[in-house]
């Protein structure tokens, strides 16, 4: 998968889980144990992952734990005692597809 469409498919995610969250904030819609709904955002991040060859959860990582990389400081991700940048989706890109 090159860069664009990377960037285009996570920001596509980002914006289905903000939509979902505003549903719960804006108007008191709880979806968020919706199953189907889980289901297709589950589907989306493997078939991402697949895409990227992604077998250690770098994406999950990234985008449940690291929330989108806001939460990211420098040594919070290493590999054999190196910095990892997971900042931002350019840089987890970048990681995965030199991996």
């Amino acid at each position: 998968m090159d860069k664009n469409n990377f960037k285009k498919a996570m920001d596509t995610l980002r914006n289905y889980q903000e939509f979902i969250y505003s549903l719960y904030t804006q108007h008191r819609i709880d979806v968020f144990n919706n199953e189907p709904l889980n289901n297709l955002e589950s589907c989306y991040v493997d078939v991402l992952k697949d895409a990227m060859k992604d077998t250690s959860g770098d994406i999950d990582y990234f985008i449940y734990d690291l929330n989108w990389g806001k939460e990211y400081a420098p040594g919070c991700v290493t590999e054999n005692e190196v910095d990892l940048d997971f900042s931002s989706v350019d840089a987890l890109y970048d990681y995965l597809s030199n991996k």
